[in-house]
């Protein structure tokens, strides 16, 4: 009797089937963890962006002094933009005003700043001591920089760092002392802006008379309420009149670039929201 080796038609039927099942299995497994693992990146980066941007509004705005008698440091402000005289640099002046000169002379060091003056984008706050036995009369002096230049006014004739200023009168640049601080900065607007379908955190230089263009930070945020600003009074009222904001809140939603799968509901964007406060300089009470 011949003894045949093989399969028959019936088996090899089942193995096909059985091949086709495992294998859409595994397929749909990977096609699974492929679509968890974009999803989880997509939530991964909308939550750093929001915390970033948390961070970025918190340092430029904690600077702020909205009680400044010559003029408060918020410009203007809504609830989705914020227009601000944003610190730059910090220096000290080694030695008393040329008054005549418009020109002050500060020490290269120590300096805390991002970067060197810019007499095209900055202008200058200098604090006017006054009379020294006396608070009442303290104040900054604002004015223009019209020029920098290197020079060795220093003491000991050591390295100097020379601003001549305009937009100040001579009485009150005699009123500075040598070791006064000098500070610079720029007029910026950040605001909540939409290039395309999603809104994204920008901000603008306000330089030559006018604005330049927007500069994007950070998103996609949501659309008309990715940034959400609330000023408050040192009493806690609410206000929209720049010189009484003691405390700003900032509400950053969030939401994922790409939309991502949300139980049987489809596929959506995924939002996030994460809220704090700033208390500005200056402030009595915060």
């Amino acid at each position: 009797m011949k003894n045949d080796t093989g399969f028959t038609l019936i088996e090899m039927l089942v193995a096909v089937v059985l091949t086709g099942i495992v294998g859409g299995s595994i397929f749909q497994l990977l096609n699974i963890n492929q679509r968890v693992y974009r999803e989880q990146a997509q939530r991964v980066e909308m939550n750093a962006n929001v915390r970033a941007a948390i961070s970025i509004i918190q340092s430029e705005l904690r600077e702020l002094n909205a009680g400044d008698s010559l003029g408060s440091d918020i410009v203007s402000l809504s609830s989705t933009q914020i227009t601000y005289k944003a610190m730059r640099n910090l220096y000290f002046l080694c030695d008393d005003p040329d008054v005549g000169a418009n020109r002050v002379s500060v020490s290269p060091t120590p300096w805390y700043g991002l970067r060197g003056p810019s007499t095209t984008t900055d202008s200058v706050l200098i604090y006017a001591d006054n009379d020294t036995t006396t608070r009442t009369d303290d104040r900054w002096i604002h004015a223009n920089l019209q020029s920098t230049a290197s020079g060795t006014r220093c003491p000991g004739s050591s390295s100097s760092f020379d601003m001549t200023l305009s937009g100040v009168s001579a009485p009150g640049l005699a009123a500075v002392w040598s070791g006064a601080p000098l500070r610079t900065f720029e007029v910026v607007q950040m605001l909540l802006y939409a290039p395309g379908d999603a809104s994204w955190l920008g901000t603008r230089l306000y330089s030559g008379g006018s604005w330049g263009s927007i500069e994007p930070i950070l998103g996609p945020l949501k659309s008309s309420t990715g940034i959400q600003f609330t000023y408050y009074t040192a009493s806690g009222a609410t206000t929209t009149t720049p010189a009484n904001v003691a405390r700003i809140k900032i509400v950053v939603n969030g939401q994922t670039a790409q939309k991502v799968r949300r139980g049987s509901g489809g596929l959506v964007y995924a939002e996030v929201n994460l809220e704090t406060h700033v208390a500005l300089r200056n402030n009595p009470r915060y």
